[in-house]
C-alpha cells in the first residue's frame, strides 16, 4: 500500500508540551481519567512507512487522576509498584498495513513482564507550520491485560480500566500525538502527537 498524503521520512520525537498521554479506569457505573505527565516518545519514520520504528518510555510515578489519594493507590504496591518498576517501556518490533489501517507490533515492558503488544495507529496529517517545520498528526491505540502484567486490581474485582495517551491492563493504554519533525530528515520532533492504551484484566 501507497504511504500516506504528505508523509516524511526522518526522525520524529514528541513534544511533551503538545501531547498527552491519558487514561480512564472504569468499573461499573463509575469512571476515572487521568494522565501521565512524564513521558518520552520517539520515532524513525523510513522511506517506506512499513519499515519505521517507535519507541517510549513512559514514568509511572507521574500518574495524575486529579485525586492525591487514588493517585497514591495506584502507585502503591498494590498495583504499579512505582518503586520496583517506576516506569513502562514499549518498543516496535513491526509496522504493517492491514484492511483497518496501520499496524503497529512491539514489545511492552510493565511491572517486570515484557509482553508482545499491537498499537492500531491513524495517521492525520503532514503538514508544514509557519516557521517551516514539518508537523505531523497521529493517534494509536492497543489493549493489555492486567493479569499478564502481574497488576493488582486497583478497585473491585471486575473493575475495568481504559488507559490513553495524547503527542501515545480491562487496563487499556490508548494515545493520540501530533509531532514536529525537520524536512531534511535529521531533526528530532514530534509535535501535538496523541496516543492511547487500553487494558482488560
Amino acid at each position: 500500500m501507497p504511504n500516506p498524503p504528505g508523509y516524511r521520512p526522518g526522525v520524529w520525537k514528541v513534544d511533551a508540551e503538545s501531547s498527552r498521554i491519558e487514561f480512564s479506569i472504569h468499573q461499573l457505573a463509575t469512571q476515572a481519567r487521568g494522565q501521565f505527565t512524564n513521558y518520552d516518545v520517539a520515532g524513525v519514520a523510513t522511506e517506506d512507512i512499513a519499515g519505521s520504528s517507535v519507541t517510549a518510555m513512559i514514568d509511572l510515578t507521574s500518574i495524575d487522576t486529579g485525586n492525591p489519594t487514588r493517585d497514591k493507590h495506584l502507585r502503591g504496591r498494590g498495583f504499579l509498584n512505582v518503586r520496583g518498576y517506576p516506569a513502562m517501556r514499549y518498543r516496535s518490533t513491526g509496522v504493517r498495513h492491514t484492511a483497518d489501517g496501520l499496524v503497529v507490533d512491539g514489545e511492552l515492558e510493565l511491572h517486570g513482564t515484557t509482553r508482545a503488544v499491537q498499537l492500531r495507529v491513524e495517521l492525520d496529517r503532514f503538514t508544514t507550520d509557519t516557521a517551516g517545520n514539518w508537523r505531523a498528526s497521529l493517534s494509536a491505540g492497543g489493549q493489555i491485560s492486567r493479569r499478564e502484567f502481574g497488576l493488582g486490581i486497583p478497585m473491585a474485582a471486575g473493575s475495568r480500566s481504559r488507559t490513553r495517551s495524547r503527542s501515545g491492563s480491562e487496563w487499556r493504554p490508548s494515545s493520540r500525538a501530533e509531532g514536529l519533525g525537520y524536512g531534511d530528515g535529521d531533526g528530532d520532533g514530534w509535535r501535538e502527537s496523541t496516543a492511547r492504551f487500553s487494558s482488560s484484566q
